[in-house]
């Protein structure tokens, strides 16, 4: 049986284009989290 266990090869990159409004990034951080994600960096 195959492992689930979450490891670096489950990743995913994102390059998104926000507007400049305060809390804009704070937001879409938030939403990362809620879904149980882990931020690894920003360039």
């Amino acid at each position: 049986m195959v492992s689930l266990t979450p490891n670096p090869s489950y990743s995913v990159s994102l390059l998104l284009e926000l507007p400049n409004h305060a809390g804009t990034l704070a937001s879409v951080t938030q939403a990362i989290a809620d879904a149980g994600a882990v931020l690894g960096k920003f360039p």
